[in-house]
């Protein structure tokens, strides 16, 4: 019996040692991805790239889906967009749709954060209307759940715009980014950064499509902003 209860004590510490080395384990895949994320907004790109890269090959191994599909999601972003190596990035954006598929949890918000991510390569790409395609999905999305007021709706409109703008449609761009433009007034005020860009590239479409008298206190209103 002694040595019975001896066992079962070894094994309850060997479980509990597992446990906690699987719990930091986790905490440390976290820890990547958030250090991935800072340096990737400090423009700190190769750096951000390989915290990205750890957090999210930890997470896989721990069967952390969550936080495998989030460092995905950033890689899209920082190494197809920012570092310009599209095909990569093109890449990490199926790992993250296939995490996400596997976990079963996937959302339409999340499938709609993935595909503007996604739209964002490939307008860099070139691939203008696979990109145009994906950004009306996720702004379809995004106006279903959240509102045609949210924050989000108004940057899934300026993706939109920019993308229409490539494409030469210049009224279909104004449409978007006016409609960008309204909704970051409304929820940030007149003086917010965000509001100052929806003014620029408003304006930058007026002027590509000659409707200069349009443009020009479009400009104004943006450098005051500044």
């Amino acid at each position: 019996l002694a040595q019975h209860r001896g066992d079962l004590g070894v094994e309850r510490r060997a479980v509990a040692t597992e446990t906690v080395a699987l719990g930091l384990a986790a905490l440390g895949a976290e820890a990547a991805l958030a250090r991935g994320r800072h340096l990737s907004e400090l423009d700190r790109l190769p750096e951000a790239e390989a915290a990205l890269g750890q957090a999210y090959f930890d997470a896989l191994r721990l069967g952390d889906d969550a936080t495998a599909a989030r460092a995905a999601l950033w890689q899209v972003r920082t190494v197809g967009n920012r570092l310009g190596r599209h095909d990569e990035g093109l890449m990490w954006g199926l790992h993250a749709a296939a995490v996400l598929e596997r976990s079963g949890t996937e959302s339409p918000l999340d499938r709609a954060t993935l595909d503007a991510q996604i739209a964002a390569v490939l307008r860099e790409k070139g691939e203008l209307d696979r990109a145009v395609a994906l950004d009306r999905s996720a702004l379809a999305t995004r106006e279903e759940i959240l509102g045609e007021d949210h924050p989000d709706v108004a940057d899934s409109l300026d993706n939109l715009g920019n993308v229409l703008h490539l494409l030469r449609d210049e009224d279909g761009a104004a449409a978007a980014q006016r409609r960008a433009l309204e909704i970051r007034e409304r929820v940030f005020g007149p003086w917010h950064p965000m509001v100052a860009a929806s003014l620029n590239n408003l304006a930058n479409i007026e002027l590509a499509a000659d409707r200069f008298a349009v443009a020009e206190p479009l400009l104004m209103r943006a450098l005051e902003e500044r």
